[in-house]
């Protein structure tokens, strides 16, 4: 199934294109911010603290929690790292991962002096960097808000491949049937309807249908968080445990 699918998938990829010219502008503009710190809207997202507090909150009611100390942690589409950096407290080692050269680029030189740390690329269709049963623990936020099923359901079933059995995921997600994600995608229905180009568009997806893709890929999927960042959702998932668990 999955041969099937990267044969599918592997077609010129505007999410890629997009992310990696994001990140050059990002660059050219010498923002004072850290690449991510711009999302960090509140209002936006449907969170009851102050755009300061988003990550450090996070962290103790999401990450702490569900993803805790581990021995290896995967984290798909790191972005600038702003997530990268809370996970590095935790595990002992972080792969930071991204599809984008130029992203790739920023995390090397933000996490240089850290060896907790590993960057490595992406090809934006599954995870064929990494072996079998090899990680303790998935993380993924704002990423698979802007992937369709397709390729939503490819990567888990990576997932469940390079788990450790027992093994963990964290995966942020669309929630469309929100109040907040009804709004998102109705914004991205008329900028599609005028003819903008396909910038940061949410691909439909709900809890249900996250679950069903999930426990169809091989996960158990013990939560579907809705109330923590209410435009989107936070599905909890893991490998089935075997001998040995997950340290």
């Amino acid at each position: 199934m999955l041969g099937r699918l990267r044969r599918i998938l592997r077609r010129p990829d505007h999410v890629i294109h997009e992310w990696e010219w994001y990140a050059r502008r990002h660059l050219s503009r010498r923002v004072p911010h850290p690449l991510g710190d711009e999302w960090n809207d509140p209002a936006m997202i449907g969170m009851d603290v102050s755009a300061a507090e988003i990550l450090e909150h996070l962290d103790r009611v999401l990450i702490e929690p569900c993803v805790g100390a581990v021995e290896s942690v995967l984290e798909i589409g790191s972005g600038g790292g702003r997530f990268t950096e809370l996970l590095a407290r935790r595990a002992k080692r972080v792969y930071a991962t991204d599809t984008s050269p130029t992203m790739l680029r920023i995390l090397r030189k933000r996490f240089s002096s850290n060896p907790v740390v590993v960057i490595r690329r992406l090809d934006g269709i599954g995870l064929s960097e990494f072996s079998d049963a090899s990680v303790s623990a998935v993380f993924s936020y704002d990423v698979f808000v802007h992937l369709d099923a397709w390729r939503t359901y490819a990567y888990l079933e990576e997932m469940h491949r390079i788990l450790r059995p027992g093994g963990r995921v964290v995966l942020h997600h669309a929630n469309t049937f929100s109040p907040l994600g009804w709004r998102r995608f109705l914004r991205d229905l008329e900028r599609w309807q005028s003819g903008e180009p396909e910038q940061a568009r949410f691909m439909p997806m709900t809890p249900e249908l996250m679950r069903g893709l999930a426990e169809r890929a091989g996960l158990v999927v013990h939560r579907a968080i809705t109330d923590l960042v209410r435009r989107d959702c936070i599905t909890l998932a893991s490998r089935p445990a075997g001998r040995g668990g997950v340290t």
